[in-house]
């Protein structure tokens, strides 16, 4: 084998490795790109795309700190829901009541003591009114279970929950059900502590 072949057969090798080598950099690059943007950037999923269990019947009762505006206050609740019909009781330490609402998607009412009963189509907009205490109670039935609500698109990162411009952390739970959990979104938070969980 001639000088000049010998020459052009190790040219055309180390091609080869240099060729592979090349290859293998930018596959690996192209990885490290995608699982970075798989990890920094959270998941955002339409709201109807998990599947969420229509059929509700369960009761919680806990305690509820809430800063809405220039209104704050701590509170018992105790909330049962059946499908889409609830019954909520804020009470004061003393268990006087405090407010008394009951309702479902289409028609809610309100009981303040001394102060009357008063109907709406909205059940957080009827306690905004008449106490100035902001609860999304239409998203916190789903919220306080850990799921999102399906009226609206979310975000969710490891232990936070973001949907309709609020901020919700998910802190501590007990056989897959959330019992202490903050709700954030500009001048309100809500801290619910959840003392007793039934599910049917």
């Amino acid at each position: 084998m001639s000088a000049l072949v010998q020459i052009k057969l190790v040219c055309s090798s180390r091609a080869r490795r240099h060729s592979l080598k090349t290859l293998k950099v930018v596959f690996l690059s192209l990885v490290l790109s995608i699982l970075t943007a798989c990890v920094s950037q959270p998941s955002i999923v339409d709201g109807g795309a998990e599947d969420i269990n229509g059929d509700q019947v369960w009761r919680l009762k806990g305690r509820v700190a809430i800063q809405s505006g220039d209104e704050s206050g701590r509170f018992n609740l105790n909330w049962f829901q059946q499908d889409e019909a609830f019954d909520i009781r804020l009470s004061s330490n003393l268990g006087l009541s405090i407010a008394h609402l009951q309702g479902d998607h289409r028609r809610a009412s309100i009981e303040i003591p001394k102060r009357g009963h008063f109907e709406a189509q909205n059940a957080a907009q009827l306690l905004l009114e008449h106490t100035g205490l902001e609860i999304p109670i239409g998203s916190l039935r789903y919220w306080v279970r850990g799921i999102p609500s399906p009226e609206a698109g979310f975000e969710r990162e490891e232990g936070i929950l973001r949907q309709s411009g609020w901020d919700i952390v998910y802190k501590q739970f007990e056989e897959d059900l959330p019992t202490r959990m903050t709700l954030t979104r500009p001048e309100v938070r809500i801290v619910l502590l959840v003392h007793d969980w039934q599910e049917k």
